[in-house]
């Protein structure tokens, strides 16, 4: 959805693409991660429910104050800003070095598998993945990154799947029927391949 969150709030973009009170659609929204059952893992620390209602929050900035180890947080500052300069080697160590102090860290885990993916060396992007799936299951993103290594091995039952639970938990993602176009165009399915794409345009021209 929400590209066009700058020139109106989350709640009230919400409210236009769902046609639905932001009230209610924050209650079932909760109502759908409780229901998951999840259950506290030691040493982890998944993020609180929360809808930003100020675009100009930064996403790099709240995920580091999740971070719980000072260590872990300073070394995945460096690599956020290596990274940001195409270091990606760099980048890719600093998360690794993360990961040290903050071994369970989904936040830290999912930096460094999307890293890895933009080296293209998918092979080593998918354990730290799947470990954050681990740790967090209910992080979209997580599996909008395997979703990126699947489609990009012309796995598309796997990419399928693991875009589907994505879209459970985060409907608004234009990468999801992005990469859902491409996935089903491959797989031989136009249908399906033209309501993603019919979607990402809604979403894409939300006002």
């Amino acid at each position: 959805m929400l590209l066009t969150l700058t020139d109106r709030p989350t709640p009230e973009a919400i409210e236009k693409v769902l046609g639905m009170s932001f009230s209610d659609f924050d209650a079932r929204w909760k109502s759908f991660l409780k229901a998951k059952g999840l259950k506290e893992v030691e040493g982890s620390h998944v993020r609180k429910l929360k809808v930003k209602k100020d675009q100009k929050e930064n996403e790099e900035v709240v995920e580091l104050k999740e971070i719980q180890s000072a260590v872990a947080r300073q070394r995945t500052y460096l690599g956020d800003q290596f990274l940001s300069k195409g270091r990606t080697i760099a980048a890719a160590n600093e998360y690794q070095r993360a990961l040290q102090g903050s071994p369970r860290s989904s936040i830290i885990l999912n930096k460094l598998g999307r890293v890895f993916i933009q080296m293209n060396r998918l092979g080593e992007a998918l354990p730290p993945l799947k470990q954050a799936l681990e740790v967090d299951p209910d992080n979209a993103n997580t599996y909008v990154q395997l979703g990126r290594i699947y489609t990009a091995e012309k796995k598309y039952k796997e990419s399928v799947n693991v875009l589907e639970e994505a879209l459970q938990i985060n409907p608004f993602n234009p990468a999801i029927f992005r990469m859902l176009s491409e996935v089903y165009g491959g797989m031989g399915e136009p249908e399906k391949a033209r309501q993603a794409k019919l979607t990402l345009d809604k979403l894409m021209t939300a006002q």
